[in-house]
């Protein structure tokens, strides 16, 4: 029978952390990343990590985000600028002892300011880990954390907790021991990061192990528990603090698969969407009230982080999708940059005048000439030419051109023939079609027309 994660299973986590406790968290480096797509498939392969220095590295300067990693610094061995003391004391940190009760867990976010739609370098976490499954942490084996970034978050119970998935980077830690664990993750020196959205969005950390040292499956024990921790803000009713960041008191974790024993809460794998409420035979919420402020504990959040280098090399600039409807212009965009034969891919958010900005892409190697590139929707491709050599750019307003209904990256016959099937249909009724609504007004009309007409036998830069 499947229960509620709730009030029942949080007075565990009361007298987990002091078991817990005496026990030091030792600092683990991955060996290799990922970035995955939007079906949880490695883009190009496994990454090794970067060396720790290199003759050209440029310097990195972070500044937190989002961060709920903070706590507990005395117990953190070497802690790094990502695990600053800014926010005052430490605060205490649940860990569900030896119980390892779920894989999967999101929280909603409130970002520093000045890191809205930016990009994060670096991310970290700390938890239990425990490949045997067995009662007292045992075993060794590959450990893959997976860390998603989203547009959306939706803390009501008719969920989903996260959407609109911006970025999401696997980190393989090879042949890993049992142990309590605090993972920093620096992706400062390589051109992927993870996309922040505006004020609010939601992040998400899961793990997993591999099989032949390249395959991602689920695990199959009752492996790890992420911390969960006090964050130091201003609103915490407990430990309130300087941290720059929020978060509210719900957390999605994964859900329970018994009533009682070492089973409760284990990873079940089945339900992965982020909902809050399962459908089916059984009826439970994921999403989870980690306020404990009535026991003197503050408010809980999952232990991550993600971080900006605010000195890093990036590109910015402006994107003007011309006359479409209020509110309707893409929210995030995927760039291309290249730099002689390397060709690297990005997820931009999108503010709402059209700002962007991506890291550069070679950011452990010195600037130089590069071509920007962005194809979306119904425009055409813009190439646009750049150099970092002297540092980060700013490319300006790049005027995009609209018209290519099909997607092929040409404005020609065969959009006025999808055009004028849709003429005078409008969105949610038959015959409608996305892409001939080029001004996005939920009607397809004579000002589509228009925007066709202007940008007819145009057609889009070459693919870098």
């Amino acid at each position: 029978m499947r229960v509620k994660y709730g009030i029942a299973l949080l007075a565990v986590l009361c007298s987990a952390y002091a078991a817990a406790s005496d026990k030091s968290f030792r600092s683990i480096t991955p060996d290799a990343y990922a970035v995955l797509d939007l079906n949880g498939n490695p883009v190009g392969g496994w990454n090794p990590m970067p060396a720790a220095a290199q003759g050209q590295r440029d310097a990195v300067t972070f500044a937190a985000a989002y961060d709920a990693t903070h706590a507990n610094l005395g117990s953190l061995p070497n802690p790094s600028a990502l695990f600053s003391s800014v926010y005052g004391g430490s605060v205490p940190a649940d860990l569900e002892a030896d119980t390892y009760r779920a894989y999967r867990y999101a929280d909603d976010m409130t970002l520093a300011s000045g890191t809205q739609f930016k990009v994060a370098s670096a991310a970290s976490f700390f938890g239990l880990w425990n490949p045997a499954g067995t009662p007292t942490a045992s075993g060794m084996k590959d450990l893959v954390v997976t860390v998603t970034t989203y547009l959306g978050a939706g803390t009501s119970s008719a969920g989903p907790f996260a959407s609109q998935p911006l970025t999401s980077i696997a980190l393989v830690y090879r042949n890993l021991t049992a142990g309590f664990i605090s993972g920093v993750i620096d992706l400062s020196q390589v051109s992927q990061g993870w996309a922040l959205p505006g004020v609010g969005g939601a992040v998400e950390l899961s793990v997993a192990t591999t099989v032949s040292s390249s395959t991602v499956v689920p695990l199959t024990t009752e492996s790890f528990q992420l911390a969960l921790v006090p964050m130091r803000s201003p609103g915490d009713p407990v430990y309130p603090g300087t941290n720059p960041s929020k978060s509210s008191k719900w957390a999605w974790i994964d859900s329970s698969k018994a009533s009682s024993g070492l089973s409760v809460n284990a990873p079940d794998y089945i339900f992965q969407d982020l909902t809050n409420t399962a459908g089916g035979p059984f009826t439970y919420s994921e999403r989870v009230d980690l306020d404990r402020s009535s026991s003197a504990d503050g408010i809980y959040h999952p232990a991550i982080g993600l971080f900006v280098d605010t000195s890093g090399r990036t590109v910015s600039g402006k994107l003007n999708f011309g006359p479409i409807a209020p509110g309707t212009a893409p929210k995030t965009v995927t760039v291309t940059l290249k730099r002689f034969f390397t060709v690297h891919d990005a997820v931009a958010t999108v503010q709402a005048d059209g700002s962007f900005v991506v890291k550069d892409i070679t950011p452990g190697a010195p600037g130089g000439p590069s071509t920007f590139s962005v194809k979306v929707d119904t425009w055409l491709r813009k190439n646009v030419a750049y150099s970092t050599s002297a540092g980060s750019v700013n490319l300006g307003t790049i005027d995009l051109t609209n018209g290519d209904c099909n997607g092929d990256d040409n404005v020609d016959f065969f959009d006025y023939l999808i055009l004028s099937g849709a003429y005078e249909t409008s969105s949610g009724g038959p015959g409608y079609i996305a892409g001939a609504d080029l001004n996005r007004d939920g009607e397809v009309d004579f000002f589509d027309y228009l925007l066709l007409s202007d940008s007819y036998e145009k057609s889009g830069d070459p693919v870098l």
